[in-house]
């Protein structure tokens, strides 16, 4: 199991340097964390 570790952290390195990886990884937490906007809007509507 432990020989494992060094090609797992290699693959964090990997994905952490990668422009590519990087920018799907933006694109995703963009699209997956709501805005300000959306955040004010659910809470007035939960107030009501």
């Amino acid at each position: 199991m432990s020989s494992s570790l060094p090609r797992t952290e290699s693959a964090r390195i990997n994905l952490r340097t990668s422009p590519e990886a990087k920018a799907l990884i933006e694109r995703t937490a963009a699209n997956l964390l709501p805005n300000e906007d959306e955040i004010v809007a659910r809470l007035a509507a939960w107030k009501k």
